[in-house]
């Protein structure tokens, strides 16, 4: 472990902590840290007073920065301007909630003065002596407060808070709530009936005004912060409720407006060719920027398409329709030697390529049909109730003209599982990937697809749902799903957020459960079945082929 380094005690101390001559940093400190003003537009309404530092003084607090960095450890409840946590961290500790309680501090920054920072780097954990803290408090502070726009400010926000997020988090646990702070976001949640008075409640009068709980105005009033009674809102689960712009309600998520956005761009992009759309963008939504200070419009679109991601997951469907779209026109319109680099094994997330996986599976004895579909380093996966005969089991897929049949032989099977392997010598288009089933909890978004009510001609039917909870059957694990499992159904694929499988449906109907058997039951499936044969699945189904990137944006 890195031994922690010694606290500056005296001005040399600090001087050498920043690398410069002691004489170089008191002259700097006495001539008055020069700072450039200028304001920026927020997005709620107004504007923002921003104070960059010059650049003398913003190398030093640079300097001063790492050393901060390395003797500061993030207390649990704070995510911003930490390594490795984001508004997404921050947001996902609220996910299905009941309620969740959102307010911001007022005058953040300026609430924090030289008094308090130079206090708190002369007290436990920091120890900084008193000459060294005073110049440190200097270097950090512009009209004696802390600016924004200095990068040190920051972290320095965040040493205050320490008391502060501790004390929340108390007050939090006491209630049985949850609470987190980026920046000067603060957000409790709970999952209980009610929301706690102390915390906050609506007034009884006739408007339902929001009044902060006592508990919470004493702790805030005592670490010298005041909250922006304009921006408290308090948000049920029947609303959509945000967390530093992130939707929560049942997982992390973008705004479909954002979304809509991203869309819309990407639509012009296509129409009107990049440097069109680029004018026209700047020219609709940021005329004061200058021209060349402004990013590329295929920066500003992929930075967009990014943040979908970083929200959503790297392997979501959504963000990799968007970034396709993006590398299409990318390739068209500014480097033709560019492609997107997906990850190995990748499998297509868009729908029509997930429908490719799914069969239609015909009994030509009971006439009985049911779904089967390719799951990857598996087979052809279906449901053992529906097979009457072995022998006489036949697949095709709807959306091949002539719903070429291919006969079909189960190469392992499980009644009391309800579990079928197949093994077809017709093409193998598409396979799923296999889920963790492991990994699910109590109202998980899940997909269900198949053929319901199969009429010769229909489409693969797409339902979505939620988990509504597991079960045992017979000492094993089922799962109940909120999609409705019907005739022709069964034997399709149950798929996670990344349309991963991670369940076969089996059986449903009014007034029963719509059942589910977890994937990962396949590998308890009858062992006996022949090396050959598992060689002769592998042999069938293609390699998969991979997009190598062969450059690099550098727009």
């Amino acid at each position: 472990m890195a031994r922690k380094p010694a606290s500056p005690k005296t001005a040399s101390d600090l001087a050498s902590l920043l690398g410069v001559p002691v004489g170089y940093l008191r002259l700097i400190l006495r001539r008055g840290l020069r700072y450039k003003i200028f304001r920026i537009p927020k997005k709620s309404g107004g504007t923002r007073e921003i104070a960059a530092p010059s650049p003398p003084v913003q190398q030093l607090q640079h300097q001063l920065l790492r050393y901060l960095e390395s003797i500061y450890s993030g207390r649990s409840p704070a995510h911003g301007f930490i390594k490795g946590r984001s508004i997404v961290t921050n947001a996902e500790h609220h996910t299905r909630s009941r309620y969740i309680l959102n307010l911001d501090l007022e005058d953040f920054f300026p609430a924090i003065h030289f008094g308090r920072i130079r206090g708190m780097l002369l007290q436990k954990p920091y120890f900084f002596g008193r000459d060294a803290a005073t110049m440190a408090a200097n270097l950090c502070c512009h009209s004696a407060v802390l600016p924004q726009g200095a990068p040190t400010s920051p972290i320095l926000a965040n040493m205050i808070c320490a008391k502060l997020d501790s004390e929340l988090k108390l007050l939090a646990k006491k209630y049985h709530c949850t609470y987190t702070r980026y920046a000067d976001d603060l957000t409790f949640s709970t999952k209980s009936q009610s929301f706690p008075k102390a915390i906050a409640q609506v007034s009884d009068d006739t408007a339902g005004h929001l009044e902060l709980g006592d508990e919470l105005k004493n702790v805030l009033t005592a670490n010298g912060f005041k909250v922006n009674k304009a921006k408290v809102r308090l948000l049920t689960r029947h609303q959509r409720q945000e967390v530093t712009g992130i939707t929560v309600n049942r997982f992390p998520n973008v705004q479909r407006r954002f979304v809509r956005q991203v869309r819309a761009m990407l639509h012009a992009w296509k129409k009107y060719k990049h440097d069109s759309a680029e004018q026209e963008f700047w020219n609709k939504y940021d005329r004061r920027t200058r021209s060349k200070s402004r990013p590329r419009f295929s920066r500003v679109v992929r930075g967009k398409i990014e943040f979908v991601g970083s929200v959503r997951g790297r392997t979501d469907p959504l963000y990799w329709r968007l970034l396709r779209q993006y590398a299409a026109l990318y390739i068209r319109d500014i480097d033709p030697a560019y492609r997107l680099k997906e990850p190995p094994e990748f499998v297509e997330y868009d729908v029509n390529e997930l429908k490719k996986a799914l069969w239609v599976v015909t009994d030509k004895t009971s006439f009985e049909q049911s779904t089967a579909f390719y799951l990857k380093d598996i087979g052809l996966v279906t449901c053992s109730h529906a097979i009457t005969d072995p022998k006489n089991i036949f697949i095709f897929q709807p959306k091949d003209p002539l719903q070429t049949e291919y006969q079909a032989e189960v190469l392992q099977r499980s009644e009391k599982m309800d579990l079928a392997i197949l093994k077809s010598d017709g093409p193998v288009p598409k396979r799923l990937r296999l889920g963790d089933d492991s990994a699910l909890k109590q109202g998980d978004p899940i997909r269900l697809l198949g053929f319901p009510q199969h009429d010769g001609t229909a489409d693969v039917a797409i339902q979505q749902g939620y988990l509504i909870n597991e079960y045992k059957f017979e000492g094993m694990r089922r799962l109940n799903i909120s999609a409705p499992i019907i005739p022709g159904n069964s034997g399709g694929p149950v798929l996670n957020d990344q349309n991963w499988v991670i369940g076969v449906a089996i059986k449903g109907g009014a007034g029963e459960l719509n059942a589910v058997v977890p994937i990962s039951l396949v590998f308890k499936l009858d062992t006996s079945t022949s090396m050959a044969k598992k060689a002769e699945i592998a042999l069938t189904e293609p390699t998969a082929n991979t997009v190598v990137e062969s450059g690099t944006p550098t727009d």
